[in-house]
């Protein structure tokens, strides 16, 4: 164990604070992808957030170990596919339909453990798939066919992140919460670099309401809500 449990009370805390960062990201991020495009987008979010982190991490340098990287890596390659499709897919939808799609990770946490990790489900896992899938179902009019392009990418993010959580459980608790986020930010980071080449806008100027954005975005809706979220695994 690299980290210390925290209060009830601190955790109660982050996970209301988060919920209003994770669900503002929703609505910004629409309105900075009307005026960039989504490889700018993630270029500069997803390297702004781990810059930050690694000034930060720094002095956890000599508690840094393969094992910390193996499994921040791996976190990190679901993570960024998890942004990659939600904010794809947010610009064919809408931004409720886009948090209501990624929020079913919490009731496919549950099953995709069964499936792949050999996990039991309790009654209230099987509940809430059943009550998630009856959503969905009103969600497309009575029709999954009326499902737009975003709703489907929306839902590739839903599978990623329900991964990515699963994963997180399993490895949160083995290594430094500051270390592991660090290096799975830093991954999202690196892997979105490799997009620049098909970016159509590489030279856009960004505005001082899109930089705001963008940083708030990286601060609050990247930064402060993975390094809760890992804690409080």
């Amino acid at each position: 164990m690299f980290q210390k449990s925290i209060s009830k009370s601190t955790a109660d805390l982050g996970l209301v604070t988060v919920t209003i960062f994770w669900g503002t990201t929703f609505i910004l991020s629409k309105i900075a992808l009307t005026q960039i495009s989504l490889i700018t987008y993630l270029v500069i979010r997803l390297n702004l957030a781990a810059i930050v982190l690694i000034l930060y991490a720094l002095r956890y340098r000599k508690i840094f170990n393969t094992q910390t990287l193996y499994h921040g890596v791996i976190l990190g390659v679901f993570l960024f596919f998890s942004y990659l499709f939600q904010m794809w897919g947010i610009q064919y939808t809408t931004a409720s339909n886009a948090g209501f799609i990624t929020g079913l990770n919490v009731v496919f946490v549950p099953l995709f453990s069964v499936l792949f990790f050999g996990d039991h489900p309790s009654k209230a896992s099987i509940a809430g798939v059943i009550v998630a899938t009856i959503g969905l179902f009103f969600l497309s009019g009575g029709d999954y066919s009326l499902l737009s392009k975003g709703d489907w990418l929306v839902a590739l993010c839903a599978v990623t992140v329900t991964f990515h959580v699963i994963l997180t459980g399993k490895f949160a608790p083995k290594n430094n919460v500051i270390v592991l986020t660090t290096v799975q930010i830093s991954t999202t980071g690196l892997l979105s670099l490799f997009l620049l080449p098909f970016d159509p806008n590489p030279l856009i100027i960004l505005n001082t309401e899109i930089i705001i954005m963008l940083i708030y975005l990286a601060l609050f809706g990247t930064v402060y809500t993975f390094l809760m979220q890992t804690a409080m695994q």
